[in-house]
């Protein structure tokens, strides 16, 4: 739905603008809207040593329309934070205090050389799918936090 603006009229009272009641309609369908969209958070981990591909996460009861990430290789303090909105024109990375816009949402490794980047290849009913890449050889264990919005 889209926002349902109430028509104020010309100058107050005039009766061009809308009723009471016809505004207080649209506040409450305005508020059901925002109150109706779901968030939620699902974690999981990927061993950095697997192989490149596209993997689906499910369980998340809807289909999102954007994504916030964040993840930690296990027991080495490396963590990162990234973003994906479905526009396609990158996002947003922090990974160890330097921020930089790549084409995936995140980059995961032990070292600048050995690392997994990750992009959203779709949105679907349960979950989403990234489309996973290998560069060098990485290792570790990297656990996810994703939270996902309607």
């Amino acid at each position: 739905m889209a926002q349902q603006l109430i028509a104020l009229g010309a100058v107050p009272n005039d009766g061009t603008g809308d009723t009471l009641r016809s505004a207080g309609g649209k506040i409450n369908a305005n508020f059901a809207e925002l109150f109706g969209r779901s968030t939620k958070l699902i974690t999981f981990t990927r061993d950095l040593a697997a192989a490149a591909g596209p993997v689906t996460y499910e369980g998340v009861g809807f289909r999102p329309r954007w994504l916030m990430i964040q993840a930690v290789i296990d027991g080495t303090g490396r963590a990162g934070t990234g973003f994906a909105d479905g526009s396609g024109d990158g996002a947003s990375v922090v990974d160890l205090g330097a921020a930089y816009t790549l084409p995936h949402p995140f980059v995961m490794g032990p070292d600048g050389g050995n690392f997994q980047t990750a992009a959203v290849e779709s949105y679907d009913t349960d979950g989403f799918t990234l489309n996973w890449s290998k560069i060098g050889a990485p290792g570790g264990t990297a656990t996810f936090h994703v939270l996902c919005f309607a």
